[in-house]
């Protein structure tokens, strides 16, 4: 992680309820964790992380920290 950025408590809680919102919503199979995951991933940190986003730099540091822990929780070993 980036130096000075701590992951919160609640990212176990968020993939818990991303996990349960999956079963919810498609008990089939076809809308995973990982699958949602990745499109947030897709659509929402190229525009953050973006060197000429606005965003501070420690609010990149963030996501970039949620990012590499949310894909530790929810990736499939």
């Amino acid at each position: 992680m980036e130096a000075g950025v701590g992951v919160p408590d609640t990212t176990d809680e968020i993939a818990s309820i991303l996990r349960i919102a999956c079963e919810l919503v498609d008990g089939a199979g076809r809308n995973t964790p990982e699958g949602v995951f990745r499109m947030w991933r897709v659509a929402h940190l190229p525009g953050l992380l973006d060197p000429n986003a606005a965003a501070p730099e420690w609010v990149k540091a963030g996501h970039r920290a949620y990012d590499e822990e949310l894909e530790r929780l929810l990736t499939p070993m």
